[in-house]
């Protein structure tokens, strides 16, 4: 059984808590304001009423309870059905998904499905046995971020600034290609910052600075994001405007500073 069928199981019996919850609400208002007019027959009426919806409500829970007694969690986790579930609920909203279980990458997202049953989003727990819920929450980031503000031309003289500090600090010669994860590191020297601009939205902002083609910088330098698989460094996961994926490993300047004319 899944959590979309178990779901489908309880939500009868949901209505009906709700249902009978509401009910005895309603009776114990009665039953307090005939209290405090002193109507002992209508009192005792609201009373009986209660019981009988305090008593189906009670067998309702029993019923809730049994139902999910009944539903082995741990078994859902270990044998990867919530992760076939979650990534069929991906491929039906069109998100991307790098699947190296237990692994999941949703740029700039990633999800990690423990056997324990434990979800975890971006280091942080997400307390959710249905996939649905874990995917909209991405979907939610995304979306999220895709609205914030960006301003390209900081971003990247940003970007240009951690460079020319590698190359002094490690004596490379002009036009190196430097690991992105690198200059990702010098931007968030502190654990704090690394902490508040996590890898993952380095990703995305790597990702909208690519789209918006502006490498050619106010220097007369050029900068160019990319690289390949032979420079053996880990990738920056990003999503083009059509949802594929692509990796991004370096990124070098090229050409020499324009010298300003002396006046």
């Amino acid at each position: 059984m899944n959590y979309e069928e178990l779901l489908s199981d309880l939500q009868p019996d949901m209505k009906k808590m709700k249902d009978q919850t509401k009910a005895l609400a309603t009776q114990s208002s009665t039953a307090a304001k005939q209290a405090d007019e002193g109507n002992l027959k209508a009192l005792q009426d609201a009373l009986n009423a209660s019981q009988r919806y305090a008593e189906n409500l009670q067998a309702v829970i029993a019923s809730l309870k049994a139902k999910l007694e009944g539903f082995d969690a741990t078994e859902y986790f270990q044998s990867g059905e919530f992760a076939t579930q979650m990534l069929e609920i991906c491929e039906q909203k069109h998100m991307d998904v790098v699947n190296e279980a237990p692994v999941y990458q949703m740029f700039p997202s990633k999800v990690t499905i423990q056997p324990s049953g434990d979800v975890i989003l971006d280091k942080k727990k997400v307390p959710t046995a249905r996939p649905l819920t874990l995917v909209t929450k991405i979907q939610k980031n995304q979306e999220k971020l895709l609205k914030e503000r960006f301003n390209a031309v900081k971003f990247r003289q940003e970007l240009v600034d951690a460079y020319d500090l590698i190359l002094l600090k490690k004596n490379k010669r002009k036009g190196s290609e430097i690991a992105l994860k690198d200059l990702y590191m010098t931007m968030t020297p502190m654990a704090r910052a690394r902490k508040e601009y996590d890898l993952q939205a380095f990703a995305f902002d790597v990702a909208r600075l690519y789209g918006a083609h502006i490498e050619g910088l106010p220097d007369g330098r050029t900068m160019e994001l990319g690289g390949s698989a032979r420079n053996k460094v880990d990738p920056v996961r990003y999503l083009d405007n059509n949802g594929a994926e692509h990796l991004m490993y370096t990124m070098c300047i090229t050409g020499d500073k324009i010298t300003p004319e002396k006046k």
